[in-house]
C-alpha cells in the first residue's frame, strides 16, 4: 500500500541525518500539541526505511523508497497501517517543519517537556555505581583477563554486528544453553543451585512444556535442530508453544526467528533489554 505521507517523510528525513557512523538512522521525538508523546526511530538499510514507534504499544513498519508500507519482516510487532501511520506520519511532517523553523526552540521544548519516564541514554559506569549500589558488578564478575577481553570488544564494535556473534552450527544442547545466558540474565530470583542447572533443565523448569518435541531430539544433531526448526522432524508436534520460556507469569524473555532468506534463518532471544544472539541457520 503506497502512502504519500509515508513518502514525503521518508523524502525529507535526508535533510535531518545528523549520524554518519554506519546506515542512517533518525530519532523523531514529538507531541501531538498537547500531552501525548511519540518515539519515532528510522533505519534506513538496503533500500527499505524501518519505522519504529517506541511510546506505548511497541509498533513497527518498513516503507521502500517509493512510499510502499509493509509490516516489518524482521520484528514481531504491531501493523497498522490503515490507522496509525498515516497520523504519525502527518505530526512526524509537522515536527519537521518545527524543526526547520526554529531548532533551537524545538530542542529547548523537548529539553522542558519530554517525560522523564520516556528518556533513554548512556551514562558512565562510576555515575551509575554511585547512584545505584546494588547494580550488577559485570567488571567484579569477569575480572582480570576477562574483563580487558570484553572492554576490547566494546570499544572495537566487535558486539554490535550479528554476524560477530553468530553460532553457524546450531544444535538443540546449543541453543539451551543460549536460553541458559537468558535465565540467568533476567529478573528471575534464581538460587545458587537453581543457577547450576544446565540450560535444557532450566528450560524444564521454567517451560510450559509445549515444546514441540524440541527436548526430545538428538541434542548434539546440527541437522536435527535444523530439521526441527523447519518442522521437518518426525518429532516435531506442531500446536505447542517452545518459546514460551515461563509456564507462570510474565518472563521478560523472548525469542524471534526471522523469515528464511537465501543464507538461512538467525534465531535470536531476548532478556529484558540484552540480545543474546543465537545462530543463523545456514542451507547445506
Amino acid at each position: 500500500m503506497v502512502n504519500n505521507l509515508a513518502k514525503t517523510l521518508i523524502q525529507r528525513l535526508p535533510a535531518f541525518e545528523y549520524d554518519f557512523d554506519g546506515d542512517p538512522r533518525w530519532q523523531l521525538i514529538f507531541n501531538n500539541g498537547g500531552r501525548k508523546w511519540f518515539y519515532l526511530v528510522v533505519s534506513y538499510y538496503n533500500s527499505v526505511y524501518y519505522i519504529n514507534e517506541h511510546i506505548g504499544e511497541p509498533a513497527s513498519i518498513q516503507v521502500d523508497e517509493h512510499g510502499e508500507m509493509a509490516a516489518n519482516m524482521h520484528y514481531a510487532t504491531a501493523y497498522s497501517g490503515e490507522t496509525k501511520w498515516p497520523t504519525l506520519f502527518s505530526q512526524a511532517l509537522e515536527y519537521l517543519d518545527r524543526v526547520e523553523k526554529d531548532w533551537v526552540n524545538e530542542y529547548r521544548q523537548l529539553v522542558m517537556k519530554f517525560p522523564y519516564k520516556y528518556r533513554q541514554g548512556v551514562i558512565h559506569s562510576k555515575l551509575a555505581r554511585h547512584y545505584c549500589e546494588d547494580i550488577r558488578r559485570i567488571d567484579e564478575e569477569l575480572g582480570g583477563e576477562n574483563l580487558r577481553k570484553f572492554v576490547f570488544m566494546v570499544e572495537n564494535r566487535k558486539i554490535i554486528h550479528l554476524h560477530d556473534g553468530r553460532v553457524k552450527d546450531l544444535t538443540a544442547a546449543k541453543y539451551f544453553e543460549y536460553c541458559k545466558v537468558a535465565y540467568l540474565n533476567s529478573h528471575l530470583d534464581l538460587d545458587e543451585k537453581t543457577k547450576q542447572l544446565s540450560g535444557i533443565e532450566l528450560y524444564k523448569l521454567f517451560a510450559d512444556r509445549r515444546h514441540e518435541g524440541l527436548t526430545e531430539i538428538e541434542q548434539d544433531s546440527v541437522s536435527e535442530f535444523r530439521d526441527w526448526m523447519e518442522g521437518k522432524h518426525p518429532k516435531k508436534q506442531p500446536g505447542g508453544h517452545p518459546g514460551k520460556y515461563c509456564a507462570v507469569g510474565t518472563l521478560p524473555i523472548s525469542r524471534y526467528t526471522s523469515p528464511r532468506t537465501g543464507s538461512g534463518r538467525t534465531i535470536s532471544t531476548r532478556s529484558d533489554s540484552r540480545v543474546i544472539r543465537l545462530a543463523g541457520l545456514r542451507k547445506r
